[in-house]
């Protein structure tokens, strides 16, 4: 019930702030809130969504199943349209999720391993990232524990309740987040380990494989028609995400997919005491932790172009539960042999994670980690457990460096707690885009209600030449407008003059965009009119006739005189 507590406490810091600057991810969590905006405004067809960044179409757009925004705007037709309303959805999976966790590990690992699996997870900073953030990911989350569950349930059993629910969630799953198709790894060998290849004969495990898979095939399949007739995208078809040879000889896949586990899953230490459950446990939560580990870096492998990107971290979500699972079991391990101080030390050390992100409450700066103590951290405990591990000699000697080696499990999974700390306190109060939102609102006074604009986009190809997905939501969201995404290599006089043909009056450009583009920014001056400028944005008028534009920027900043207090 205390971690509990913690977890929940954790996952509501931040949980009532709007749809400003305050976002961690601006391009999903505007997407996912105008797609809700969109619904309750335009309409609540739940299989056809709109974002903004249509251009000039209706805005029907492939994406995931879009429960989330359709929850989201049910809650303002509830209660009316407060941006505050959609983080409770999230929120709520988050905690369901740690509910459905706990029982799983009690059910694979011994009862103080789950607790430290339940702590490692409660203290997750990707899973607190993700449990009030308007994305799919904390829904994903609960259905895909839910299915692992319930599928493990079935084996054991053989119940037609677990069955039908093993098969439900993990349609959820994959109508929540199509990546969750990687969790078919882990049933496929869970069932050859425990049944072998006489269960390929079963019946039911076809009809239980195509209940899962059918409403997402058919999902994806509608909403790629979408893409095909209005070309719009949530980074399914408009974005190159799988391996290809270059995997084997440009270490940048690699390197990027361990430095994102090692930072925000392992902490960056708890490898060692997931290193220690496989060297040393026997217990059936091992082989399939094992095993479910292995089915996510599988799917991180096949799509690595995007898993490897530091933008990408939350994809990583996926790692915590086998992360957690291996952790407790490690932990649980050399705490037993550590015994009483152990488990005075990892008290101690949770203690310390959570009065860091007090402090990083009440003192309003985020708290670092000098890089000298982290090397030489990481370092001596890496030494100590190599020397743990290559034991030699007597009796006594071995004896000694399998002591060694508990110590420093027990170490790694203190300093992992710790580590999780810092992390949480860097992630609160989340405030990069904040300059961009305050500019935002400085200028939307200069565009006329209704307007379609141009805004800045992303870049439309990766370092190899593959495509990107380009369109950035927050302007138009935080602008309250519809209309075209522009990527960085393509901006040009021509081409806006293009997009003004077609309906965009308004190019909302950002400063940091116009100056990867030489010369740009002094084109554009040239050829159209500057309406209005701040330290991030400038907006130029694309079309129309000028003096109407200027009549109606004196009348959006004219206002009646103020009588000036007397002081």
């Amino acid at each position: 019930m205390l971690l509990f507590g913690v977890a929940i406490w954790l996952r509501s810091i931040d949980l009532w702030r709007p749809m400003d600057g305050t976002v961690r991810e601006p391009w999903r969590e505007c997407d996912i809130a105008a797609v809700a905006r969109n619904f309750y405004a335009e309409g609540m067809n739940i299989f056809y969504p709109r974002i903004d960044w249509r251009g000039d179409g209706p805005g029907f757009a492939e994406m995931e199943f879009p429960a989330l925004s359709w929850a989201i705007a049910l809650l303002y037709k509830t209660f009316g349209l407060h941006e505050q309303l959609g983080r409770i959805i999230p929120f709520l999976f988050s905690i369901g999720t740690l509910w459905i966790f706990f029982l799983l590990a009690k059910r694979l690992l011994a009862g103080r391993a789950s607790l430290l699996a339940l702590a490692f997870f409660v203290l997750s900073p990707l899973a607190i990232r993700v449990s009030n953030s308007l994305q799919p990911e904390s829904m994903m989350l609960f259905f895909l524990i839910a299915a692992v569950y319930a599928f493990i349930r079935w084996l054991e059993e053989g119940s037609w309740q677990w069955y039908w629910l093993a098969a439900g969630t993990t349609a959820c799953a994959l109508l929540a987040k199509v990546n969750s198709a990687h969790i078919g790894l882990l049933f496929a060998a869970l069932l050859l380990m425990r049944q072998g290849l006489g269960s390929l004969r079963n019946w039911r495990v076809w009809v239980l494989a195509l209940l899962a898979v059918l409403p997402a095939a058919l999902w994806y399949l509608h909403a790629h028609h979408l893409w095909l007739t209005y070309h719009n995208s949530l980074g399914l078809s408009n974005e190159y995400h799988w391996i290809g040879w270059d995997f084997f000889t440009n270490p940048r896949f690699v390197v990027g997919i361990v430095k994102i586990e090692l930072l925000f899953v392992w902490m960056p230490l708890g490898w060692l005491a997931w290193a220690y459950a496989i060297l040393r446990g026997r217990r059936q939560g091992t082989s399939v932790a094992v095993l479910w580990m292995l089915s996510v870096l599988a799917y991180y492998v096949a799509t690595c172009r995007t898993t490897s990107e530091e933008w990408a971290i939350y994809y990583h979500v996926a790692s915590v539960p086998p992360a957690a699972l291996l952790f407790g079991l490690g932990a649980d391990m050399a705490i037993g042999k550590a015994g009483a101080r152990g488990v005075a030390g990892l008290v101690l050390a949770g203690a310390t994670a959570l009065m860091v992100v007090m402090a990083r409450l009440a003192l309003g700066s985020p708290p670092t980690i000098p890089t000298a103590i982290a090397t030489a951290t990481i370092g001596g405990v890496a030494a100590t457990a190599l020397a743990a591990s290559t034991g030699r000699g007597t009796a006594e000697g071995r004896m000694r460096a399998r002591r060694l080696g508990q110590l420093a499990v027990v170490f790694s999974v203190a300093s992992s707690f710790l580590f999780s700390g810092f992390r949480i306190a860097k992630d609160i109060h989340p405030s990069h885009m904040r300059t961009v939102y305050e500019c935002a609102r400085e200028v939307e006074p200069s565009i006329p209600p209704g307007d379609l604009i141009v805004a800045s986009g992303g870049h439309n190809a990766d370092e190899d030449g593959l495509p990107l997905a380009i369109n950035a939501p927050y302007l138009f969201y935080w602008l309250g407008h519809k209309g075209f995404n522009i990527a960085i290599e393509e901006q040009s006089v021509a081409a806006l003059e293009s997009l003004a043909s077609r309906g965009a009056r308004f190019f909302v450009a950002e400063r940091d965009a116009l100056a990867e583009k030489a010369g740009f920014e002094a084109e554009m001056r040239a050829h159209f009119p500057l309406v209005a400028e701040n330290r991030a944005l400038e907006v130029f008028a694309l079309a129309g006739d000028s003096s109407q534009i200027y009549r109606w920027l004196s009348s959006a900043s004219s206002s009646p005189p103020v009588e000036e207090a007397p002081r």
